[in-house]
């Protein structure tokens, strides 16, 4: 499968950074009631290990959006994810339920934040291995982060104006959320 553009602007599809991504992770911790340090490292981690796509690209100095959205994107990719979450977690002698829920759930919101950033014409393959069709949300909810400048790179490249904005966009959807968990997550914790 080739990387398809955005239509709308010629680059790629805005999608959360790592920020939005490391929030919905912390989200998905508190809505499990895990406060301890490991665990919560577990879901940001996980939140964020779908990105790991992008690193063929930053290794041949190649756009590293060039790599990104394919079956890493998607819920099968999840599920992997989490039982190798659960597997290690066994053998640690904890329980593996709820390592791999907890795997599952804060990959998935990786999965769920890109969808809403992609747009129609440039998906996900969401339910892969069951089908590779791409799918995007009718609806754009996040700016896109400029990550590349062929004469700065891509490190120097994130810095520039409008990331500002499209990270506190990005915050505007994700903080939110993140509250709202912990307000569940602290209820369940007090019954």
């Amino acid at each position: 499968m080739l990387h398809r553009k955005s239509s709308i602007e010629n680059r790629p599809s805005p999608v959360p950074s790592t920020l939005g991504h490391t929030i919905a992770g912390l989200a998905v911790a508190e809505l499990f009631q895990y406060r301890e340090g490991r665990v919560r490292r577990q879901a940001v981690l996980m939140a964020n290990v779908a990105d790991l796509d992008m690193l063929p690209g930053l290794l041949t100095r190649r756009p590293p959006d060039a790599t990104h959205g394919r079956v890493s994107h998607s819920f099968g990719a999840a599920i992997i994810a989490g039982a190798g979450a659960g597997l290690s977690a066994k053998a640690r002698g904890r329980r593996f339920g709820p390592r791999f829920l907890q795997a599952v759930a804060a990959y998935g919101s990786h999965v769920a934040l890109d969808y809403l950033g992609k747009v129609p014409k440039d998906g996900l393959p969401i339910w892969w291995p069951l089908s590779d069709r791409a799918h995007a949300s009718e609806h754009r909810w996040f700016e896109t982060i400029i990550s590349y400048s062929k004469k700065r790179g891509f490190w120097l490249g994130l810095f520039n104006r409008s990331n500002v904005g499209a990270l506190a966009r990005e915050a505007a959807v994700t903080v939110p959320a993140y509250l709202a968990a912990r307000l569940v997550g602290g209820r369940v914790r007090e019954e």
